[in-house]
């Protein structure tokens, strides 16, 4: 540098982008500008909330009917839990907003067992009332 603060010749100097020229417009050319071609901002900003899972019905009522079939009635409740637990499937794949695939596997596994123990039981009954003696 010099004595007036200015960079001698040897040294680089740095690089500055040149500003772009400035467009100044008159009011007769905004007044012939079409108003289909002047984007408007909207009245109101719409902001969509963020859309969480939210939990399906059938697959918790699969889950009820599944889970109070194995000590109740689990002859005509594992049915049901079958019957909610396959309409939760249906309805799980065709909306990917929904939760609730574990209550769905966990109801079709207690229906199955609701209904396999019910049939044990019955059968069970069913030959051991055979077996007894008349009198």
């Amino acid at each position: 540098m010099n004595a007036s603060g200015e960079p001698s010749e040897n040294q680089v100097r740095p690089f500055a982008a040149p500003s772009p020229p400035a467009i100044y417009i008159t009011a007769d050319e905004v007044a012939s500008i079409p108003e289909s071609a002047i984007p408007r901002p909207a009245r109101y900003l719409r902001v969509d909330a963020e859309q969480k899972p939210h939990l399906s019905g059938k697959a918790v009522a699969a889950l009820a009917f599944g889970v109070f079939g194995v000590p109740a009635v689990g002859i005509l409740l594992g049915w049901f839990a079958l019957l909610f637990a396959f309409m939760a499937w249906r309805d799980l794949r065709k909306d990917a907003t929904l939760k609730g695939e574990g209550m769905t596997i966990a109801a079709t596994v207690l229906g199955l067992f609701d209904l396999a123990l019910w049939a044990v039981l019955l059968t069970y009954c069913w030959l051991a009332g055979l077996h007894l003696p008349r009198g």
